[in-house]
């Protein structure tokens, strides 16, 4: 499977973001993750990106895509402790792009609440209802 092309809506200009990821299985058994970012005032999901293995590199590759699509980054991203979070690249992009990275505490899922909540619709609404023969709402393709 091609890792897929990011889905954007644009918000304006986004001052505090989430992002986090949401692991799923396909019908066939292979797993796939979503990179899901949330501006954190709209509340409007900025960019779904979904591939079989998601590494700190696509997490630069999306913000680097948004950046030129909305020119602009958020200010400030909440994240938790994940390998691709805590990552130097990322780090490297957040300190070129002005962004502070906010680090969720260890096993408290409620510092980033806006995400969560996003992820738990996200997988109620389109991953379980394709599950059950529902459609599918976002696109899979590759990245530019």
């Amino acid at each position: 499977m091609a890792p897929s092309s990011p889905v954007f809506i644009s918000a304006g200009t986004v001052r505090r973001s989430g992002m986090d990821f949401v692991a799923d299985q396909l019908f066939d058994g292979r797993k796939i993750r979503a990179l899901t970012i949330v501006d954190n005032y709209s509340r409007q999901c900025i960019a779904i990106h979904v591939g079989q293995s998601l590494k700190a590199g696509d997490v630069v590759v999306v913000m680097n895509h948004l950046k030129s699509v909305d020119l602009a980054v958020p200010q400030r991203i909440q994240v938790d402790n994940g390998s691709e979070f805590i990552s130097k690249a990322l780090d490297l992009w957040a300190y070129d792009n002005g962004v502070t990275l906010d680090f969720s505490r260890p096993g408290k899922p409620t510092d980033n609440p806006f995400i969560e909540s996003f992820n738990g619709s996200f997988r109620d609404e389109c991953l379980n209802a394709h599950r059950s023969g529902g459609p599918v709402v976002f696109i899979v393709g590759r990245c530019p």
